[in-house]
């Protein structure tokens, strides 16, 4: 659970902040009248997560940060998703870039991103010393110790 003060409002700052930043990347390449559209685009979507954010639904709950444990599972399966649809949108990038004979270091940088994410993502969340873990399929690494007092009883 999330303790932060407001926390209806991370993701709508989140939208506005990173929408800002490509609005300003539009504007230096297409043009500040571009920019501004692409910034009052970011606006009303901010507004629509906000909004969003506040109602009684499950994507409510994960954007207002008040998840349950099943959405905060869902959201990680989404995160999950979303990272194999960017990565297999690099890889075609990649692929195009070479066949057209284009520079393809900028697709490098996002699966060596990606691959250094995955394995800092690993040393933090994955198995520890201090938690057994059982056959791939058992419950044994979820139980402080598996039925054993229950193998007791029956002696």
């Amino acid at each position: 659970m999330s303790r932060r003060k407001y926390p209806r409002l991370w993701a709508p700052i989140a939208v506005g902040i990173m929408g800002s930043a490509l609005a300003a990347a539009v504007g230096v390449s297409r043009g500040w009248g571009a920019a501004s559209g692409v910034e009052a685009a970011v606006l009303l979507v901010a507004a629509f997560v906000y909004f969003l954010g506040g109602s009684d639904s499950d994507a409510g709950a994960v954007l207002g940060n008040r998840p349950d444990e099943r959405q905060v599972l869902v959201r990680l399966k989404s995160q999950a998703l979303a990272m194999k649809v960017m990565y297999l949108g690099a890889l075609i990038g990649w692929a195009v870039t070479i066949a057209l004979k284009g520079l393809y270091w900028p697709f490098d940088l996002i699966f060596s991103a990606g691959g250094l994410a995955y394995l800092i993502g690993l040393g933090l969340y994955g198995t520890h010393e201090d938690r057994p873990i059982g056959p791939i399929g058992s419950t044994d690494a979820l139980q402080d110790s598996p039925r054993e007092p229950y193998n007791s009883m029956n002696g």
